[in-house]
């Protein structure tokens, strides 16, 4: 409990850090080289000063918007939605302000330059940190049992591929992925990318020195499953499955990695005599 508070405060005093220096750093630097070409007077504390008023009610916002108080995944839509709030409302407050001081410290072209600029210093850095997040929660490939190529990139296979790769301990490391939908080949998903179709399973598996083919296509049809698995077995592979649709609780993880039964091929229950 201590950790996981200290880790909030740590987290949420950097990011207000972060917050509030996007704005001082993108008001200063759009004004200074504004000014600096038309060889206008730059007024510094008055800009300072309007910078720190945006960079506080962004802070402010985003405690109000629990931003700041590890309410959710950095880098997440639910997060990003709110910084853009938090963002807005100090925008409305810089534009109020500069437009009525007797002197205007941020000209109008400045002005919508660091408006943008700021929240893409704000976004940029959660991004960041999420990508090195991510990457910290990777698998080791040499340490992992299965070396896995995940056929079938909808839905199923986009959420194992974020099961093993964001778990430093899987025994499962995605190694590459494969859809017979042409379209969707060179895509990524969590940093595996689709690299053809099941015709080019010989060749990845060789490429990538897979031990295991996991047909992660929980609407397949038995015809489907008992192609793969031929085809999988045939390669030397461990061919493993996801439940189907209609056995499916919540979000998929590891734990759902099963070998393939008699009904997963006959695509019906299995009948005890």
């Amino acid at each position: 409990m201590v950790h996981s508070k200290t880790y909030g405060l740590m987290r949420a005093s950097i990011l207000a850090t972060l917050d509030g220096s996007a704005w001082i750093a993108a008001l200063g630097m759009a004004t200074a080289t504004q000014l600096s070409l038309t060889g206008d007077e730059i007024f510094w504390p008055e800009l300072m000063g309007l910078a720190a008023m945006a960079a506080t009610t962004q802070i402010g916002a985003g405690m109000r918007g629990r931003v700041l108080r590890n309410a959710y995944r950095i880098g997440s839509a639910d997060e990003v939605g709110h910084v853009a709030l938090a963002w807005i409302a100090a925008s409305i407050m810089a534009v109020g302000v500069d437009l009525f001081l007797p002197v205007r410290p941020v000209p109008l072209l400045a002005l919508a330059t660091a408006l943008p600029f700021s929240l893409m210093i704000m976004l940029g850095t959660r991004f960041a940190w999420r990508f090195m997040q991510d990457l910290r929660r990777r698998p080791n490939p040499s340490r992992a049992k299965h070396r896995v190529i995940v056929f079938g990139a909808g839905e199923g296979g986009d959420q194992i591929v974020r099961a093993m790769m964001r778990d430093p301990e899987s025994q499962y490391v995605a190694v590459a992925m494969l859809d017979d939908d042409v379209t969707k080949t060179h895509r990524e998903f969590h940093g595996v990318r689709v690299q053809g179709t099941s015709a080019d399973l010989a060749a990845v598996a060789e490429r990538t020195d897979a031990t295991m083919l996991l047909i992660a296509i929980p609407s397949a049809k038995a015809d489907l499953i008992a192609e793969t698995d031929a085809a999988g077995v045939a390669l030397g592979l461990d061919v493993r499955i996801l439940p189907a649709t209609s056995e499916l609780v919540g979000l998929l993880s590891t734990a759902d990695i099963r070998e393939l039964t008699e009904a997963d091929l006959l695509g019906r229950d299995e009948v005890e005599v």
